[in-house]
């Protein structure tokens, strides 16, 4: 796309905080997507569940992902059960392997359909302290929680450009905005989906393909999503988790009105802002006030000799 002149820049600049103040006043328009059809990765997971809920209720297709094939088969029964919802089938895939990434993603094109919106949930924490990371840790996270998402999308977005039509999500978390403690290899990774998914949202709008939506969603700690080791180390039990149900519909609402944004709460949106511009120091005071974190113990390794290589 050629450079755009100052005038036009400053047009664009309008129109964006007047639509931002309208849909602030009036409710923004809404998508239908009962004829859709959502992939979820990671739908045997707390959030991942909460989704293909929320989704079941519009009547959209699910294809649900993920390697335990037997909390996604209780996933599929809830909906089935307490939902009444058919239109779904359930999937063992290994999201770290990408050749099983694609033979799954033709499996769904050519039994279903074309998938026309992506929800990439899926996601692991080792909570270890960064020099006791190995580098099957490391590995493990990122290849799960970022390059995963390079591709999925490569077997899903094509199309979704070729027919002007879809929606990619990415599901982040505040770890994605600060660095903590025990979290080193968690917080790169989604520090790095925000750079990938505002990558993927240029190339899509330099491509003028209008019709392909992106939303990023950035999340605090859920209930029932952290394992036990975090909550023990990092984050203590009087932080206010959030309930995965209401993050899901808000994520939801956001794909159908295709936010490009969602800080759930919207607290983290105001603790982005302050990072920018205060003393480190400060905002890091801020943040633990915040949170209420944890001071974990480093004196072992910080009494480790350095090894010569």
């Amino acid at each position: 796309m050629a450079s755009i002149s100052f005038f036009q820049c400053l047009y664009r600049i309008i129109m964006a905080f007047t639509r931002a103040l309208v849909f602030s006043i009036f409710p923004a328009p809404k998508k239908a997507i009962n004829d859709e059809i959502v992939l979820i990765t990671g739908s045997a997971g707390v959030l991942g569940r909460a989704l293909a809920v929320e989704f079941s209720k519009y009547g959209a297709f699910l294809c649900l992902w993920d390697i335990d094939e037997e909390e996604n088969q209780k996933t599929y029964e809830l909906l089935y059960t307490q939902y009444n919802h058919r239109r779904m089938v359930a999937m063992k895939v290994d999201i770290t392997i990408p050749e099983e990434i694609h033979r799954a993603a033709e499996k769904i094109r050519h039994e279903i359909g074309n998938v026309s919106i992506v929800v990439q949930n899926a996601g692991v924490v080792t909570c270890k302290n960064i020099l006791d990371l190995n580098s099957e840790d490391i590995k493990r996270t990122f290849n799960v929680n970022i390059i995963s998402h390079y591709h999925i999308n490569q077997a899903f977005l094509p199309a979704m450009i070729e027919r002007h039509y879809g929606h990619i999500v990415a599901i982040t978390s505040n770890c994605g905005l600060f660095g903590l403690s025990h979290l080193g290899d968690y917080c790169a990774s989604k520090f790095a989906i925000i750079g990938y998914m505002e990558s993927v949202e240029d190339e899509i709008y330099r491509s003028k393909c209008s019709g392909v939506n992106t939303t990023i969603a950035i999340l605090g700690p859920l209930k029932g999503g952290l394992n036990e080791r975090v909550r023990e180390i990092v984050i203590p039990e009087s932080v206010d988790f959030l309930p995965p149900n209401i993050c899901a519909q808000r994520i939801v609402q956001g794909v159908i009105t295709n936010q490009k944004f969602l800080y759930i709460p919207k607290t983290y949106r105001l603790l982005e802002l302050i990072k920018s511009f205060l003393p480190y120091d400060a905002f890091k005071a801020i943040l633990s006030y915040v949170l209420n974190v944890h001071d974990p113990n480093l004196k072992r390794n910080r009494l480790r000799k350095a090894t010569r290589s």
